[in-house]
């Protein structure tokens, strides 16, 4: 094994094919039902092959290790695929690649409910109402712009809804300002919320009972809906009347947003509270809730535990402590893609009563899913535990245009989980760490509270945030083409500069 490790690392620019004779068991560890060595597919990790690859290091004299996380919504086989695409750009770094397949839960299972939902005639008729009443009560018209408070009438709602990208136009992006120009909402920010909220349900509810053919259509359903955490002990059946009234809120909830300057473009954030307030259980956002309770787990600390109940992260960390305390010239580098991200701000956390014996190098996160205030506690707060740091994500722009499901929910996977799936429901655009929105500081994201995570990121000199797409003079290491939350682990630009700041840290 130690002379197929040097042969590989000596061949491995003249050749990447080389990379194939490394089996999986010697770079890629993964991680089992919570957290655990479990096994949970057809590829289990045990605490022998851990022990296997730290005796191999120690034999090679290995002196630079990148640790890989994977993005959220990730099946095991997509995992596998993944690591043996990017290890060989870490190789190129002159880093011996560690990838940790978590098996995050399936996209699949998300994005295949919001289509089936989006698809049934309750959403289709409550969405269809709203674009109509809050695109009036914005002062949205047929002429996206003009600003004369007629609504987008139903005739134009049916046509934009064959489209795969609905009411693009009205949603064009016109910068943080969020600077529509439309005197409707400026007429609305002058009105108490609370007189506003009251009025806005009051004109809903009336619409509906006056309006007897919806009123009727709405009588056929009963719908679950939940509390404003979104919880299920807050949920119940509502009909009838009832009905009204929910979609009275929502649409308060969603004109507030345009308010705030907080709405995510006029037909995402209609889907996303209709979704909140009726569908949350359906949604399956369960799957993202696990996969961050995972990234906790998996660091847990293992005393009363043993084989395979043991939890694989801290299995590790507990053998790289040990090894860089004998090895202290060792680099360890943390490189993440989206929940990836998120992995490591717990490894870090976890960590944080070594800080003074295990050290970082270079922290690398791709289109990075991790809210903003849990970047600041775990990254931020320990800036003397790593060397730099580097961010790659989308701007903003592109963000806008990246229709994860096209169709129903027309911007990119970091907006959904800005304002659906965080928080369990509770909140709408919780700040993301890979939201350009919600880092670059101008209104509304100007507070205290989004201060310190744009004063880190765009600190004179540090180069530490780079958006794609990046210009063609960019600076090696701030490359990066992807317009595509999925793109980062395989755009060649973004793995160039991955290999680029490795190699040179």
């Amino acid at each position: 094994m130690f002379l197929l490790l040097k042969i590989f690392i000596y061949l491995r620019e003249a050749n990447n094919t080389i990379f194939m004779e490394l089996k999986d068991e010697n770079y890629i560890i993964n991680v089992g039902p919570g957290g655990t060595f479990q096994k949970s597919s057809k590829y289990q990790t045990t605490p022998e092959q851990i022990d296997n690859i730290f005796e191999t290091w120690e034999n090679a004299g290995t002196s630079n290790i990148s640790l890989y996380f994977h993005g959220g919504l990730v099946s095991e086989s997509e995992g596998l695929k993944i690591a043996r695409k990017v290890a060989p750009h870490i190789l190129k770094g002159d880093s011996f690649p560690i990838c940790f397949v978590w098996e995050t839960g399936l996209a699949e299972t998300i994005i295949s409910n919001i289509t089936k939902l989006g698809e049934t005639s309750f959403f289709q008729t409550v969405l269809k109402f709203l674009i109509e009443k809050v695109s009036k009560k914005v002062s949205m018209d047929i002429e996206p712009g003009r600003g004369n408070g007629q609504g987008i009438p139903k005739s134009v709602i049916e046509i934009e809804l064959e489209k795969e990208v609905p009411f693009e136009e009205y949603d064009s992006w016109t910068g943080f300002q969020n600077s529509r120009g439309v005197s409707g909402l400026d007429a609305l920010r002058n009105i108490d919320p609370l007189i506003l909220e009251e009025e806005i349900q009051q004109e809903i509810q009336s619409e509906i009972e006056e309006n007897y053919s919806l009123k009727k259509e709405l009588e056929k359903y009963k719908v679950p809906v939940y509390d404003e955490k979104g919880t299920e002990n807050g949920r119940g059946i509502i009909e009838g009347i009832q009905i009204a009234a929910q979609i009275g809120k929502i649409a308060y909830k969603i004109i507030r947003r345009f308010i705030n300057r907080t709405d995510h473009g006029l037909y995402p954030t209609i889907v996303e509270e209709v979704l909140r307030k009726f569908y949350f259980a359906e949604l399956g956002a369960w799957v993202w809730k696990s996969m961050k309770d995972k990234s906790i787990s998996m660091w847990n600390d293992n005393a009363g535990r043993s084989n395979h109940q043991q939890f694989v992260g801290r299995y590790f960390l507990d053998k790289l402590l040990s090894y860089v305390i004998k090895n202290p010239e060792v680099k360890i580098n943390l490189v993440g893609h989206s929940a990836g991200s998120i992995a490591i701000c717990n490894l870090l956390k976890k960590t944080i009563v070594w800080r003074d014996q295990l050290k970082f190098n270079r922290i690398i996160f791709l289109a990075p899913a991790c809210r903003t205030d849990v970047f600041v506690e775990t990254v931020i707060s320990s800036q003397d535990r790593f060397k730099s740091l580097r961010v790659f994500t989308m701007s903003d722009e592109n963000e806008c245009n990246d229709a994860c499901i096209p169709f129903i929910y027309t911007r990119s996977l970091l907006y959904l989980i800005s304002g659906i799936l965080e928080d369990n429901g509770e909140s709408h655009d919780v700040p993301i760490l890979g939201l350009e929105r919600h880092i670059s500081f101008n209104s509304p994201y100007n507070s205290d509270a989004y201060k310190e995570v744009h004063d880190y990121l765009y600190m004179k000199d540090e180069n530490r945030i780079c958006y794609s797409t990046s210009l063609d003079s960019a600076l090696e290491g701030m490359r990066t083409s992807a317009r595509k939350h999925g793109d980062f682990d395989d755009n060649l630009e973004t793995l160039s500069s991955i290999s680029y700041l490795l190699r040179n840290s």
